[in-house]
C-alpha cells in the first residue's frame, strides 16, 4: 500500500481535505481516503494539492508534427489551408511526433483523451500507450453527393480500432464542412451505437458569418480548396443551430471551442439537448483567432465545462494544467476546485469513464496528480503538475 498525503486533497466528491491521505494499492486503485494523517505511518507527505488524473477531451495527437509550423493568429481559415499544405510529411516524422506527444501528455498527468483523427497513422501508439484513448473518426464532406462513400470511408477506419479493441466514434468535423446529408448519416450510426459525439463549435466569427449571410473567410476558403457547393444557402441563423437542430440526440455531445458562442447560443444549445458538454482550449484559441470564450458566461449557467489542449500545430504544449492556468489568467474568478471539475471529472465523464477516473474514490483508479507552486489557493505561472500514479 501507498499512502500519499499534501496540503489538501481534491477528491471532486467533497470539500478538498486538509491533510487528507490517499491510500492506493500497487496497481494505482484507492483502497481508502482519509481525513487527516496524524497517527498515520508510512506516509509520502507532498506540499501542493492532489488531484485525479487529467481528462484531455480534445486533442489531434497526428497533426503532432507541426508543433512550431504554423503561424499564430491567422484565423481559422488560413489556419486550416496552413495545415493542409503541410499535410505531405512522411508517416516516419509524424510517429515519431505522436510518440513524444503521447509521453508529454502521460508526463502532464493526463489519463484519458478524446483524440481527433482524420487517418489511422496515430493508433499503434495509442494500442500501446497507458493513456486510455476514445478516437473520434473525424469526416468532412460538404458536398452531399460524397455522403455515403465518405461514411463507409469511416466505418473500414474503425475497423483497425476494433480490431484493436479501442473505443471509437464517428464525428463530424463542423456544420461549415458537413453536409446535411452527412450529418444524417454520422448521426443514424452514433444512435445505433450510442457512442459520445463531438463538433468543432464557433471557433471563429467568420462560422457565423457564414451561416448568416453566405460570406466571410470561410466561403472564400471553400473557394480555395475547391469545396464549395454553389447549390448550399446561408441559413439566416448563428453556425450553432445548425449544429444543434443535426447533432441533438441522447448521445453524450461535446461542443468544442465555442470562442465565439453567445448566451442566446448556449441557451438554445441547452434547450435542445441534455446531454451537453462545452469543451474550452483557451490556449489554441489565442495560438488562432487572439480570443477567448466566456467562462463566466458558462460557468454563471452552470453547464458542464470540459477541458482540451487542441493540437501542436495550435498549441505550445500538450498540458490541461496549462489550459487551467490560462484560464486563471484571464478569468480569476474560477476557482481551483472548478478548473479541476472541467479537467477531471467532467472530462471523465463524457467519454464514459467515470466509474474509474475523474473522482478519488474507492476502487477508482484514477491517477494522482500532485499540482505545486500555487498562492492561497490560486495558480500561478510558476504552478506545476507531477504525475505520482
Amino acid at each position: 500500500m501507498n499512502k500519499i498525503s499534501a496540503d489538501y486533497i481534491y477528491t471532486l466528491t467533497q470539500p478538498p481535505i486538509k491533510n487528507g491521505v490517499v491510500v492506493v494499492d500497487d496497481n494505482g486503485t484507492v483502497v481508502e481516503v482519509l481525513e487527516s494523517r496524524a497517527g498515520v505511518d508510512d506516509v509520502e507527505i507532498y506540499q501542493g494539492i492532489i488531484c485525479p488524473g487529467f481528462v484531455n477531451t480534445h486533442c489531434h495527437l497526428e497533426l503532432s508534427y507541426l508543433k512550431d509550423k504554423v503561424a499564430t493568429g491567422t484565423g481559422i481559415a488560413d489556419y486550416i489551408l496552413a495545415v493542409q499544405k503541410l499535410k505531405s510529411e512522411g508517416d516516419e516524422v509524424k510517429l515519431a511526433a505522436i510518440e513524444a506527444a503521447d509521453k508529454e501528455m502521460i508526463e502532464n498527468g493526463i489519463v484519458a483523451v478524446g483524440d481527433i483523427s482524420n487517418t489511422n497513422v496515430s493508433f499503434s501508439q495509442k494500442l500501446k500507450s497507458e493513456i486510455k484513448y476514445h478516437t473520434f473518426i473525424e469526416v468532412f464532406g460538404f458536398n452531399p453527393d460524397y455522403a455515403q462513400p465518405i461514411i463507409e470511408g469511416a466505418k473500414e477506419t474503425a475497423k483497425e480500432l476494433i480490431a484493436m479493441s479501442l473505443d471509437w466514434s464517428i464525428v463530424p468535423h463542423s456544420p461549415y464542412s458537413v453536409s446535411e446529408k452527412l450529418f444524417d448519416e454520422i448521426m443514424e450510426f452514433a444512435k445505433s451505437a450510442y457512442s459520445p459525439m463531438c463538433v468543432h463549435n464557433q471557433e471563429s466569427e467568420a462560422e457565423n458569418e457564414m451561416f448568416l449571410k453566405g460570406t466571410g473567410n470561410l466561403i472564400e476558403m471553400k473557394k480555395a480548396m475547391g469545396t464549395e457547393v454553389p447549390s448550399w444557402k446561408s441559413t439566416g441563423n448563428r453556425a450553432i443551430e445548425t449544429t444543434i437542430n443535426n447533432l441533438a440526440s441522447e448521445n453524450n455531445l461535446l461542443l468544442v471551442h465555442n470562442t465565439f458562442t453567445n448566451v442566446e447560443d448556449m441557451q438554445f444549445a441547452q434547450s435542445k439537448s441534455d446531454y451537453l458538454y462545452w469543451c474550452m482550449c483557451p490556449n489554441a484559441n489565442m495560438y488562432i483567432e487572439g480570443a477567448l470564450p466566456d467562462v463566466y458566461m458558462f460557468e454563471d449557467a452552470g453547464v458542464k465545462i470540459t477541458l482540451g489542449t487542441d493540437s501542436l500545430g495550435s498549441n505550445y504544449s500538450l498540458s490541461i494544467l496549462d489550459e487551467m492556468k490560462t484560464i486563471s489568467k484571464y478569468y480569476n474568478q474560477v476557482t481551483l476546485e472548478s478548473l479541476l471539475t472541467w479537467g477531471c471529472k467532467n472530462g471523465a465523464e463524457f467519454l464514459g469513464h467515470e466509474s474509474s477516473l475523474g473522482t478519488i474514490e474507492v476502487g477508482k483508479k484514477p491517477g494522482l496528480n500532485l499540482i505545486s507552486g500555487l498562492q492561497q489557493g490560486l495558480l500561478t505561472k510558476e504552478s506545476r503538475v507531477t504525475k505520482l500514479q
